[in-house]
């Protein structure tokens, strides 16, 4: 009697597990501040030699949650980069050893958000090397601090 009793009273707790809202991911836009690169179009370009870094990463909520990064990892062309491990999470590289041509920074972390399930995050931001500034295009802005949401 007691073993049906003991499973009556645990019934219950199944059922709500299964009623979690593991779909109810993070509602957040991401933005990263990158310096030492000229943007033209979607395209970010920079010159060969130069020095790049990302220097903040901003997360916007879209609801009235507040929302931040953690375990932020960046990467270039999938080969994982330095990080400060702190918020702003930040990272630097030189591209004086890089081929010409285009590359990928990438940018992976977890977004957590109140009352939301945790959410992996990934940005991939294109990024075209150049030999020198005659190589940018005409309409790129100056080597400079450009604000890139995905």
């Amino acid at each position: 009697m007691r073993k049906i009793l003991f499973i009556l009273l645990f019934l219950p707790m199944l059922l709500l597990e299964s009623c979690s809202k593991d779909d109810d991911l993070a509602q957040v836009e991401i933005s990263l501040e990158i310096s030492g690169v000229a943007k033209s179009g979607n395209n970010l370009y920079t010159i060969q030699g130069e020095d790049v870094s990302v220097d903040k990463i901003e997360v916007t909520s879209l609801t009235d949650q507040n929302a931040i990064i953690q375990r932020v990892v960046f990467s270039l062309d999938g080969f994982p980069l330095p990080i400060n491990i702190e918020n702003p999470f930040t990272t630097s590289f030189s591209t004086e050893d890089l081929r010409v041509g285009p590359h990928n920074l990438g940018m992976s972390g977890v977004v957590l958000q109140l009352d939301k399930t945790l959410t992996d995050v990934y940005v991939r931001v294109p990024i075209i090397i150049v030999e020198s500034e005659a190589d940018l295009p005409e309409d790129a802005t100056e080597i400079g601090t450009v604000i890139v949401t995905p």
